[in-house]
């Protein structure tokens, strides 16, 4: 999972480029909490809610 958000934050992963550090760790955090925000901003309000709450 660490891979996952440093490639986020521009990691490569060479072979021999060694384990992401904490700046593109951080940079892959940062990434991916603005992509969950966006997210969470551009659903409506119901939409993560079971059928049977949705009340219309």
């Amino acid at each position: 999972m660490l891979r996952s958000i440093a490639k986020l934050g521009g990691f490569i992963g060479r072979k021999r480029d060694g384990e992401p550090g904490w700046i593109t760790l951080w940079r892959g955090w940062q990434f991916l909490l603005s992509r969950v925000e966006g997210f969470n901003l551009a659903r409506p309000d119901d939409f993560l809610k079971p059928a049977w709450l949705q009340i219309r």
